[in-house]
C-alpha cells in the first residue's frame, strides 16, 4: 500500500493493551524495517514501493515513523474516545443524509465516502481519528509550560538574543527612494514635531504611543511591538538600528559584548561588517531639538514671507521638506539631542522652549552617544550639504526610564503596498545588557493576578501590560511561545526526536540500520538546507541595507542646506539660489 500508517488497519496490533514496555533487543532481519512492542514491521507491511534512497521515500518513512511513535507513546483517553465516537456518528449521519438525497443506501454512501478519503474500512477511518487526537495531545505535552520554562526559553534566549521593543510610528507620504528630495505633507510635519515635543517635555512614551502612533496594534499596548529576535521579520532599519546601538553606541555594552552583538546579529560577510562599522566610526546621526521646533513652525508654509507663491520653486524647496531631508529622511540610526537656545533669537526656538525641554528630565547625558554625533550641515559655501561632527557633548532624548530613544526612517513600499515613516524606538528589554538568567526570568510564562496591580510592574514581558482582562495575559503568553517556536523552522524535528527516544525506551522500538540512517540523514539535510536558506536571506538583507546606506551617503550632498535654502524660499529668491548652488558645485 502506498499509504501512511494512519490509513492502515492497526487495530489488532496497536491496541492500548499492547503498548507495554519492551526492553528486548532485536537482530536485524532481511525486510524488517522496525520492531515496536514486539511486532516486526516489514517493508511490505509499511510501504511496498517507496525506496529509502529517494527524497520522497525518506520523507514518507519519516512521516510514517512519526505516526508510529505517537501511536505508541500517547495513550488513548476517555476524552479521545468521546471525540472519536462523535466523529464516527457524524460520519454515519452524513452518509445517511447523502443516501436520502441521492436515492442510495447508507452502505453505498459509506463506501463512497471511505474511498474519497482514501480508506478501505471504518477501522482505518477510526484509526485516523485517533491519530489526529493523539498528534494534538503529543504536541501539547511536548510544548508544555514546563518544557518552555526549563528548555525552550533558555535556548531561545541563548540562540536569538530577543529584545522586547516598543515604538511610535509616524507615517509620511515620502517616497521610499527619495533619499535627498523627499516631500511630506503638512500633517506629516505636524505629527512628527508633535510626537517629539510631547516626549521632550515629559510625557511617557506609552502615552504618546497610544495617541499618536500609526501602528494601531502596538499603539493600543503603549507602543509595545513585542519580541524581536534575529528570526523576526522587522524592517531592516528598525532591526539593524537596535543592533547598531548595542554594537557601537550603548554605554552598557563593553568591547567583548559588542563583539558578541556583531557575531550574533550581523551579516557573516566580514567585508560588509567592516564597511558598516566604518560608516558609524564618526558617530550616529543627531537631530537637534531646534530643528523639530522649526519643522513645526514651517509645517504649513508653502509661500514666501509675504504670502506670495515662490517662483521656480517645487515641493523640495518647501521649508518643511528641507528640514525633513536634513534631519528625518536618513535611514541610518539617529538620536534627538538638546541644543542651546539662551535667548529669543528665533521665532521657532526660544529660551522658553529650551528650558521646558531641559527641565523635563527627558534629555540626559548618554556616554557613547552624547559626544559621538554627526549631522548634515552646509559646507563653507553654504550651498552644498556635507557631514560634520556635532560640537560639544549633547543631552539625548530618552524615555521616562532613561532609555535612549532611537530614531530611524523606514518602510516596506510605496502607496497602498506598504508604508513609509519614522520609527521612534526603545529597547524595553535589551538582551545584551541583561544577564542570561534575568532574561530567562523576564520571558517567564507566569501571569500576573488580575485582582491587583502589584505584580504588573513591567518586570516581565507579560506584566508590561496592566489589565484586568485575563485574555491579555493569555495573549502575551502565546506571544512568547510563538517567538520561541519561530527560532527554529525545523522545531518539529525536536518533537520527533523526543518521541522517538520515548518509543525506544518505553516500547522497545528498534529501527533497521538502513531506516535509522535514512531518518537521521533526512533530518540533518532538512536542517542544513533551511539554515543555509536563512543565512543566505539574512546576509542578503544586510547587504541590501548596507548598500542603501551607501546610496544615501552618496547623494546626501544634494540635500538642500537648511539656512540658505529656507532663506531663499522665504525671500522668493529660488532662481538666484539655484544659480549660486550651481556655481558652488562648479567649484568642486
Amino acid at each position: 500500500m502506498n499509504k501512511r500508517l494512519a490509513i492502515l488497519s492497526l487495530v489488532s496490533i496497536m491496541t492500548v493493551g499492547s503498548l507495554t514496555a519492551c526492553d528486548t533487543g532485536y537482530d536485524y532481519e532481511e525486510g524488517v524495517m522496525l520492531y515496536l512492542n514486539g511486532v516486526a514491521y516489514t517493508t511490505d507491511e509499511l510501504y511496498d514501493s517507496y525506496g529509502l534512497n529517494t527524497a520522497a521515500g525518506a520523507k514518507a518513512y519519516y512521516e510514517l515513523v512519526n505516526d508510529l511513535i505517537i501511536e505508541a507513546d500517547i495513550e488513548t483517553t476517555d476524552t479521545m474516545d468521546q471525540i472519536v465516537a462523535s466523529q464516527l456518528d457524524s460520519f454515519y449521519d452524513t452518509a445517511s443524509d447523502n443516501a436520502d438525497t441521492n436515492g442510495t443506501t447508507d452502505s453505498e454512501e459509506i463506501e463512497n465516502s471511505l474511498e474519497a478519503l482514501g480508506f478501505d474500512s471504518i477501522d482505518e477511518l477510526e484509526d485516523s481519528y485517533y491519530l489526529t487526537q493523539k498528534t494534538a495531545k503529543a504536541e501539547d505535552e511536548f510544548y508544555s509550560d514546563d518544557a518552555y520554562e526549563d528548555t525552550f526559553i533558555p535556548e531561545f534566549v541563548e540562540e536569538t538574543s530577543p529584545y522586547h521593543v516598543k515604538h511610535i510610528l509616524v507615517k509620511v507620504d515620502a517616497s521610499s527612494k527619495a533619499y535627498y528630495d523627499a516631500s511630506i505633507s503638512e500633517s506629516d510635519a505636524d505629527d512628527l514635531s508633535n510626537v517629539v515635543e510631547r516626549l521632550a517635555t515629559g510625557e511617557d512614551f506609552g502615552t504618546v504611543a497610544q495617541t499618536k502612533s500609526e501602528d494601531t496594534g502596538s499603539a493600543a499596548n503603549f507602543g509595545d511591538v513585542g519580541i524581536m529576535s534575529t528570526k523576526t521579520s522587522f524592517v531592516s532599519e528598525f532591526k539593524y538600528g537596535l543592533y547598531t546601538y548595542d554594537a557601537m553606541f550603548n554605554p552598557d555594552t563593553d568591547e567583548a559584548t559588542r563583539e558578541t552583538v556583531i557575531d550574533k546579529t550581523f551579516t557573516t560577510d566580514s567585508e560588509d561588517v567592516a564597511s558598516y562599522q566604518d560608516y558609524y566610526s564618526d558617530g550616529a546621526y543627531g537631530i537637534p531639538y531646534s530643528a523639530v521646533k522649526e519643522l513645526d513652525y514651517y509645517s504649513d508654509v508653502t509661500k514666501d514671507s509675504s504670502g506670495i507663491a515662490v517662483q521656480n520653486a517645487d515641493e523640495s524647496n518647501y521649508p518643511r521638506n528641507i528640514l525633513f531631508n536634513n534631519y528625518f529622511n536618513n535611514h541610518a540610526l539617529s538620536f534627538i539631542y538638546l541644543d542651546d537656545a539662551t535667548a529669543d533669537t528665533t521665532d521657532y526656538y526660544t529660551s522658553g522652549d529650551y528650558s521646558a525641554a531641559n527641565n523635563s528630565g527627558r534629555f540626559q547625558n548618554v556616554d557613547g552617544i552624547s559626544d559621538n554625533l554627526k549631522s548634515y550641515t552646509a559646507d563653507s559655501t553654504g550651498y552644498i550639504t556635507t557631514t560634520e561632527g556635532v560640537a560639544d557633548s549633547k543631552n539625548i532624548l530618552c524615555d521616562e526610564e532613561g532609555r535612549p530613544i532611537l530614531v530611524t526612517r523606514a518602510g516596506t513600499g510605496d502607496g497602498d503596498s506598504g508604508y513609509q515613516g519614522i520609527h521612534f524606538i526603545v529597547a524595553q528589554k535589551d538582551p545584551f545588557t541583561t544577564t542570561t538568567s534575568d532574561l530567562e526570568d523576564y520571558y517567564t510564562l507566569d501571569k500576573p493576578s488580575t485582582s491587583s496591580t502589584s505584580d504588573t510592574d513591567g518586570s516581565t514581558y507579560i506584566s508590561f501590560i496592566d489589565s484586568t482582562n485575563r485574555d491579555v495575559y493569555d495573549t502575551r503568553v502565546d506571544n512568547i511561545k510563538t517567538a520561541v517556536k519561530a527560532m527554529d523552522t525545523n522545531f518539529s524535528y525536536k518533537q520527533f526526536e523526543y518521541y522517538l527516544e520515548e518509543a525506544t525506551t518505553e516500547h522497545g522500538l528498534v529501527l533497521s540500520d538502513e531506516l535509522d540512517s535514512t531518518l537521521k540523514s533526512y533530518i540533518a539535510y532538512q536542517r542544513a538546507s533551511t539554515e543555509k536558506s536563512i543565512v543566505d536571506s539574512y546576509n542578503e538583507s544586510w547587504e541590501s541595507y548596507i548598500r542603501s546606506l551607501g546610496e544615501i551617503e552618496n547623494v546626501s550632498s544634494r540635500i538642500i542646506p537648511t539656512e540658505k535654502g529656507i532663506e531663499a524660499f522665504m525671500n522668493n529668491d529660488i532662481s538666484n539660489f539655484n544659480t549660486s548652488r550651481a556655481s558652488a558645485w562648479g567649484g568642486k
